[in-house]
């Protein structure tokens, strides 16, 4: 599967959020190749996310649950109030039905259980054709 964007639109910016350097490491390497894909930036914590995604304003972020400081799921919430354009994609091992309902509540486009993470770039993906027709 190939990730590009239409020679006009620039590339899809996401933030990654998780605790986990690793996973943020794991991510990164599945994402950095995609063509129509930039790093905006990195968070440790759900207060770094929040700061992050207001100053770097990414096109998707994509947000573990469950992190310090912060919990995703209050992440979430406030990102989406102040830049509600910004497609936010939970991310965790918590799989249950009371996660993916408080993701959506606060504003998550979709969810994805961490043992899926190979899904990714086709989420993303989907998420920049949406993002490419809502432009034109």
């Amino acid at each position: 599967m190939s990730l590009h964007t239409h020679p006009t639109q620039p590339p899809i910016s996401i933030l990654l959020a998780d605790d986990t350097d690793l996973i943020r490491q794991t991510l990164r390497s599945m994402l950095e190749p995609l063509p129509a894909v930039t790093l905006a930036g990195e968070a440790a914590d759900g207060e770094s996310a929040v700061k992050m995604a207001l100053d770097l304003q990414p096109d998707i972020v994509v947000m573990d649950i469950q992190m310090p400081k912060l919990d995703g799921i209050e992440a979430t919430r406030r990102i989406m109030q102040a830049l509600p354009r910004t497609s936010i994609i939970g991310f965790s091992v918590q799989t249950d039905a009371t996660i993916h309902r408080a993701m959506h509540e606060a504003g998550a486009i979709t969810f994805l259980g961490k043992e899926r993470a190979t899904e990714l770039p086709q989420i993303i993906h989907t998420l920049a054709g949406r993002r490419q027709l809502g432009n034109e």
